[in-house]
C-alpha cells in the first residue's frame, strides 16, 4: 500500500488531480465444464484489448441502486465490484479488469443474467444470478450451479463471514459456511434457508421455527463463528421491533448449554439491514432508513449509536439513506450516505460516530461511489471514471480514488472532540488463537498507560459465554511519571465444559473471542484501542501421547526388517475370530523414526505402559485415565490379565472384537474412540452378562496388564485415551515392544520325537534283557567269589 500511495502522490502532483486508470488483463473465459450444471465465467485467459466471447455467453449485469464492493477477507487484493456490470480482480485493481460473462442459459427463459448478491467463502466466489446460486473457484476457475437447492426455488441473497486462520479446524468449518435464502420469507412464522458447509458447492435445506410472525421477510443474515451459529435479522410483526434469531450449525442439543437470545430493539424506519464487522468478533452495525445502531454481543443487545454533534439528533435526514457501511479489525466503522456524507465511528458502550468535515464534496453522482478502509485506518473513496454509457463488451473498468485522512478530519470537528485519555494499550495476545482443553484455565494480560491524572474504565467481553466464563482483575504495576501509573488488566478464563456432568463436556466445544478495550474511547485516539484473542474450547493441535521408556540406544533397530509369521496375525483385525489368519508371512520395516527404541520385555513378564501427555515437546503430565491398545498389524500375541468381574465391572465391558464387527469395514482407528466409549463401572439395563470376558481397558488406576504370548518378535501398538472427560482430543500414541526368551521351536514334529524317545527306551531295555540272557553264569561266579574271599579274611 505504501507503493500505491507513492504512485498516487506522484500522479496527483503531475496531473493536478487524483486519477488512477485501472485496466484489466482479465478477459472472457470458458471455464472447465463439470457436467450439465456448469456455467462459464471469465477466466483471464486472453489479452484485455481483444476480449473473446460467443453466443453462449452474456454480460453479467447489476441493477442495484448503489455500487457493490466485496473484498475477500483473507486475500486483500481480491475484490468484486459491481456497477451496471460486474468486475472481479485479484490484484487490487492494479491491472485492467474486464466485465464478467456468464452462461446465457442461467436464467433459462431468455432473461438477462443479473447479479443480485455475492459473497466470498474459502477460495470461492458465491453469487446469486437471476435467482440461481452459482459458485466459482478463484484458483481452479471451476464454476457450477450449486446443488441441493430445488430448481424452482428463487434465491435472492447469499451470506457468509470468512475466517482467515489457516489449518484450524474450527476456522475452516466457519470459512466454508454459506447461507442462501429468499429475503421474502414464504412462511410468516419460520425462516427457511439453505446452508452450505463446503463453501457453496452443495446446500442443505433448513428451517428455523419461530414463536412470532415475521414482517417483511428477512432483513439480513450472517455466520457468527463465535456463537457457532448462523443469525438472521427479522422484524416482529406484532411489535415492529427488530430481533436476531440464531440457528446453531453444529449439533448442540445439550440442555446445559445456554442458547443465544436476542433482546428486541426499536426500528424507526424501513429497509433494515446489518453488517458484521471485520475480525469475526460478533460486533454489528445495524441500520434502517432513520437510525444507526451497534451491537458488541452478536446482536443479543443492540444500542443506538451516539452522534457527537450539537446539531444532530439523528444520523439520517429525511430522504437520506445508508449507501454503504464498512469496518476494520480495530473496532472502527464508516458509513457513506446517499447525500455524500461520511460518518466515522468506533465501538463502545454506546458506540460513537461523527460526520467527517470533508474539504471537498464527493464526486457526483454519489450513487457511483464506494469506500474502503486503508491499512492505516484512513478511508479511500473509489468511483468509476471514463465509463461508457453503453454496456459494451470491450468496456474496461477505470477507477478514480481519493483518500480521506481521518485524523485530520476529526481534528476539525466542531465542537472539538474529547482528547484521547490514554497513551497506550498493549497486549501480547492480540490477534492470537488460544486452545483450552478440559480442566485448563487461561490468563490474558493487557498493559494500559493512561494520560496524567486520568482514570480509565475498560470493557472486557467474551462473545460466547456458553463456551468460556470470565472474571477480571486490575493490578497497578508502576508509576512512570507524576500522575501516570500503568496497570495490568487481567482476564481469567475457564471453560464452561468443566461445569457440565461427565459425558456431556463435548457439548461446550467451540470458539469465543475475548475483547479488551477502553470503555469510552475517544475518536481522537489513533493508536491501538483494543486487544482481541480467539479462545477455542477444543483439542490443542500438538497435544499427543508418548510412552515412557528407559533411555538407551538401539542403532541396530534402524532399517531393521522383520517377519511376522502368517499364523500370528489377522489382517482383518478380527483377532482370528473367524478361524482364519493370514495367508502368508508379512515382512515389516521397523519405523525407527516414529517408534524409537522398543520396550524390551521377557515373554513371561507382564506389561503396562506408562503414558505421558505432551504438547509439542513439552511434558504436561502423566496420563492416568482409561486407555486402550491395539497391535497395528493385527497380531494375536498378547492378552489381558483381568476379566470383567475381576476388574469390578457392573455392566458388560466393550471389546475390540464386538466394536470391530459392528463396522462394515473393520478399522481399529475408528472402532473404539472417546466418542463411543462407555465405562463398564456404570450400571445399565443388561448388567454383567459375561463376567469371564477379558477386560481390555488399561489405566494406572486399575491392575489390568498385558500378558504376552510365547513369541520372540516385535509388536507395535497404537495407544488411545478413551475417557471422554479427560480431554477434547482423541489422544493417540504409538510404541513398540520387543519380546524375547521363548525357546526356539523344534523342526521335528512332536510325534516323531515321542516315537524316537520310546524306541530308544525300548532298545535300552531290550539290550539289558539280552545281556542277562546271554551271560547269566558270569554274574553268579562273580558273586560267589566275593563271598568266599570275605570268609577267608575273617
Amino acid at each position: 500500500m505504501e507503493f500505491f500511495a507513492f504512485v498516487v502522490m506522484n500522479v496527483r502532483l503531475l496531473l493536478g488531480t487524483f486519477f488512477i486508470v485501472v485496466f484489466s488483463c482479465n478477459s472472457i473465459f470458458g471455464a472447465s465444464y463439470d457436467g450439465d450444471m456448469q456455467t462459464p465465467i471469465n477466466q483471464w485467459s486472453t489479452p484485455a484489448d481483444t476480449p473473446s466471447y460467443d453466443d453462449h455467453l452474456a454480460l453479467l449485469n447489476y441493477e442495484g441502486d448503489h455500487p457493490l464492493l466485496k473484498q475477500h477477507s483473507c486475500k486483500n487484493s481480491t475484490f468484486l465490484y459491481a456497477r451496471g456490470l460486474v468486475y472481479l480482480t485479484t490484484d487490487d485493481f492494479s491491472s485492467p479488469t474486464d466485465p464478467l460473462y456468464v452462461s446465457s442459459n442461467i436464467p433459462g427463459d431468455g432473461r438477462i443474467p443479473v447479479l443480485h448478491s455475492a459473497t466470498f467463502a474459502g477460495s470461492n466466489l458465491v453469487m446469486v444470478v437471476t435467482g440461481v446460486v452459482i459458485t466459482y473457484n478463484l484458483q481452479t476457475h471451476r464454476v457450477v450451479r450449486a446443488s441441493g437447492i430445488p430448481q424452482d426455488m428463487i434465491i435472492t441473497n447469499v451470506a457468509s463471514h470468512q475466517c482467515c486462520f489457516e489449518d484450524r479446524e474450527w476456522c475452516q468449518k466457519q470459512d466454508g459456511l454459506v447461507i442462501a435464502y429468499n429475503n421474502q420469507s414464504l412462511n410468516s412464522n419460520s425462516v427457511e434457508y439453505f446452508l452450505s458447509y463446503d463453501a457453496g458447492w452443495t446446500f442443505v435445506a433448513r428451517q428455523l421455527q419461530l414463536d412470532f410472525d415475521i414482517k417483511a421477510g428477512i432483513s439480513g443474515a450472517s455466520v457468527f463463528g463465535t456463537l457457532s451459529s448462523v443469525a438472521f435479522l427479522v422484524l416482529n410483526d406484532d411489535s415492529d421491533e427488530g430481533i436476531f434469531i440464531y440457528d446453531s450449525y453444529i449439533d448442540q442439543t445439550n440442555a446445559n448449554i445456554a442458547k443465544p437470545v436476542s433482546l428486541p430493539f426499536a426500528v424507526t424506519g424501513n429497509q433494515t439491514s446489518f453488517l458484521q464487522v471485520e475480525g469475526g468478533l460478533g460486533c454489528l452495525v445495524v441500520w434502517d432508513s432513520k437510525d444507526v445502531s451497534y451491537s458488541t454481543v452478536s446482536g443479543k443487545a443492540v444500542v443506538k449509536v451516539t452522534i457527537l454533534s450539537d446539531m444532530q439528533s439523528s444520523l439520517l435526514n429525511d430522504g437520506e439513506a445508508v449507501q454503504q457501511v464498512i469496518s476494520n479489525k480495530n473496532g472502527d466503522f464508516a458509513i457513506l450516505t446517499t447525500t455524500g456524507d461520511i460518518y466515522f465511528g468506533r465501538e463502545g458502550i454506546p458506540a460513537k460516530t461523527v460526520k467527517l468535515p470533508l474539504k471537498d464534496p464527493l464526486p457526483s453522482p454519489i450513487s457511483s461511489c464506494v469506500i474502503r478502509f486503508t491499512p492505516t485506518n484512513n478511508i479511500q473513496v473509489l468511483y468509476p471514471g471514463n465509463m461508457f454509457e453503453d454496456n459494451s463488451p470491450t468496456k474496461k473498468l477505470q477507477l478514480m480514488s481519493e483518500t480521506i485522512y481521518v485524523q485530520q478530519c476529526l481534528s476539525k470537528v466542531t465542537p472539538a472532540l474529547t482528547k484521547c485519555q490514554h497513551q497506550g494499550f498493549d497486549a501480547a495476545f492480540h490477534d492470537q488463537v488460544f486452545y483450552m482443553d478440559i480442566g485448563q484455565q487461561l490468563n490474558l494480560t493487557a498493559r494500559v498507560i493512561p494520560n496524567a491524572w486520568e482514570d480509565i474504565s475498560y470493557m472486557v467481553i467474551v462473545s460466547n459465554p456458553g463456551i468460556v466464563s470470565l472474571t477480571t482483575t486490575r493490578e497497578i504495576t508502576e508509576r512512570l511519571v507524576k500522575g501516570v501509573t500503568t496497570s495490568n488488566l487481567i482476564a481469567h478464563l475457564s471453560l464452561m465444559s468443566d461445569t457440565l456432568p461427565n459425558g456431556d463436556k463435548d457439548a461446550a466445544r467451540g470458539m469465543s473471542s475475548l475483547r479488551m478495550s477502553v470503555y469510552d474511547s475517544s475518536l481522537m485516539c489513533h493508536h491501538k484501542q483494543q486487544a482481541v484473542a480467539y479462545v477455542v474450547a477444543g483439542c490443542p493441535p500438538n497435544r499427543h501421547l508418548r510412552i515412557r521408556k528407559i533411555d538407551e540406544t538401539c542403532d541396530h533397530m534402524r532399517n531393521l526388517e522383520y517377519t511376522i509369521d502368517k499364523n500370528m496375525y489377522d489382517p482383518s483385525f478380527l483377532m482370528g475370530s473367524n478361524g482364519v489368519t493370514a495367508s502368508e508371512d508379512k515382512k515389516v520395516l521397523y519405523d525407527y523414526r516414529q517408534l524409537g527404541c522398543p520396550i524390551v520385555v521377557y515373554y513371561q513378564d507382564l506389561l503396562k505402559p506408562v503414558v505421558d501427555l505432551y504438547e509439542g515437546d513439552e511434558f504436561i503430565e502423566e496420563m492416568k485415565e482409561d486407555f486402550i491398545v491395539s497391535e497395528i498389524h493385527g497380531m494375536l500375541a498378547y492378552s489381558y490379565t483381568q476379566t470383567a468381574s475381576q476388574a469390578g465391572c457392573r455392566s458388560q465391558p466393550q471389546s475390540w472384537l464386538s466394536l470391530l464387527k459392528a463396522q462394515d469395514t473393520p478399522d481399529p482407528a475408528t472402532a473404539w474412540t472417546r466418542q463411543i466409549y462407555r465405562s463398564c463401572m456404570e450400571v445399565d439395563e443388561i448388567g454383567l452378562s459375561n463376567p469371564d470376558q477379558p477386560y481390555e481397558v488399561l489405566s494406572s488406576q486399575n491392575s489390568n496388564q498385558l500378558s504376552l504370548s510365547p513369541y520372540n518378535g516385535i509388536l507395535v501398538f497404537n495407544v488411545s485415551v478413551v475417557n471422554p472427560d479427560y480431554s477434547f482430543c482423541q489422544l493417540r500414541g504409538q510404541f513398540a515392544v520387543q519380546v524375547y526368551g521363548t525357546l526356539p521351536k523344534s523342526t521335528i514334529p512332536p510325534l516323531h520325537i515321542m516315537l524316537y524317545t520310546c524306541g530308544l527306551g525300548l532298545a535300552v531295555l531290550l539290550a539289558f534283557y539280552i545281556t542277562q540272557k546271554l551271560w547269566p553264569d558270569d554274574a553268579d561266579d562273580a558273586g560267589g567269589k566275593g563271598a568266599g574271599d570275605a570268609q577267608e579274611i575273617q
